[in-house]
């Protein structure tokens, strides 16, 4: 299956050498979101896909459609609350900048839906990224 999926333009001149993962997307938000019913009410910054506009539309969440060049500015202004991007993302475009996100990179901790925790079973401490 992957080869045949490097293989499927071919005809058009393009061939596929591999694939890259840029990491699993993380939701992040001005509130702590802990559970689906904690993204009610919030404007997320989508890719433009029907498939995740109903994702967040499921969970009571208004998704925004929005190329990602513009999300800095829109989390600065307010027009989105949350993104959901791989960690990578968030942080390299400095998005924690302009954003009241709970995270803590060095022990890989999240505000995802999965209440994270650390060897123990102790919740991951919730930090501010903004100081």
């Amino acid at each position: 299956m992957g080869q045949a999926l490097l293989n499927s333009m071919t005809d058009k001149g393009i061939k596929g050498h591999g694939y890259l993962h840029n990491g699993m997307k993380q939701l992040s938000a001005n509130k702590p979101l802990r559970t689906p019913a904690d993204a009610k009410g919030l404007k997320f910054r989508i890719q433009s896909s029907d498939v995740l506009e109903a994702q967040f539309k499921a969970v009571g969440a208004n998704p925004q459609k929005l190329a990602f060049a513009e999300v800095y500015q829109a989390l600065q202004s307010g027009v989105v609350d949350g993104t959901e991007n791989p960690w990578s993302n968030t942080y390299t475009k400095k998005f924690h900048e302009v954003q009241n996100t709970s995270w803590n990179p060095t022990m890989a901790c999240s505000t995802t839906w999965s209440s994270p925790t650390r060897a123990g079973g102790t919740a991951c401490p919730r930090t501010s990224a903004k100081a």
